[in-house]
């Protein structure tokens, strides 16, 4: 391959197979972790990149003229012993994330606008937008974010937490998605990363592999664009024969 230059990027979100980068281009979980390896503080507890890293990447032309990205191997390439791993984890269904504490860089989502996989909230007071996001995130079938403590733009509005204190938040906001009414146990799918000082909290929603319609409160949340809608019988009735079609 021919190597065309570098380019850092960051990953803005992991769909269960891929990553999605900050350019939208995608890189194939697989394929990153075949060739690198990385240190400890940027993976998460199955071994995958987490959300906002940033990686440097080449750009290379494969032999059909089709330029593609790799990950730098020079760069991220570091010995075992110096407290690095390589993937080993595949993601599952059944086993809980767990709560990744507190990361003082900088959101990597600042300035980027909300989207179908991407939701701002400017607190945890609203916890029932957040737990009917999470929801709708499943029924689309697709991984998404949800980051806590910005305004509608991303700019920064949390205060900053000490790490007991983002625990104390962690906890309390679990216990509520599980008093909620739902089908399915929501707290399952859920990651916890702190950032800026603990000033924003992003939730990371793991994608859906199940056969599962998901309701909220006996209701049927979707994603459509960058906002939450609730079927009524119509569209729900509409909803679930394509749900289903899909996943024949």
């Amino acid at each position: 391959m021919e190597i065309i230059n570098l380019k850092k990027l960051t990953i803005i979100q992991n769909d269960g197979n891929r990553y999605r980068l900050s350019n939208g281009q995608y890189i194939t979980i697989d394929v990153m972790h075949k060739n690198c390896e990385f240190p400890l503080d940027m993976l998460d507890t199955y071994g995958c990149l987490k959300d906002g890293c940033e990686i440097d990447f080449v750009e290379m032309m494969n032999k059909n003229g089709k330029v593609v990205l790799y990950p730098d191997h020079s760069l991220y390439h570091k010995n075992k012993s110096l407290g690095s791993i390589s993937r080993t984890k595949p993601h599952t269904e059944s086993a809980p994330f767990a709560p990744a504490g507190i990361m003082k860089d900088i959101s990597p989502y600042a300035k980027v606008s909300e989207s179908e996989t991407l939701e701002y909230k400017s607190s945890f007071a609203e916890r029932d937008k957040i737990i009917e996001t999470i929801v709708a995130f499943r029924n689309i079938r697709k991984a998404g974010t949800i980051i806590v403590g910005v305004d509608n733009e991303g700019n920064i509005k949390g205060e900053k937490r000490t790490k007991q204190q983002c625990i104390d938040v962690e906890t309390d906001f679990l216990n509520t998605v599980r008093q909620v009414k739902c089908n399915v146990k929501l707290e399952n799918y859920i990651e916890f990363d702190w950032c800026d000082e603990g000033r924003t909290c992003h939730i990371s929603v793991k994608r859906a592999f199940d056969n599962k319609i998901t309701y909220f409160k006996d209701e049927l949340v979707v994603r459509n664009g960058a906002s939450n809608i609730s079927l009524k019988s119509e569209e729900m009735e509409n909803f679930i024969i394509n749900f289903y079609s899909l996943n024949l």
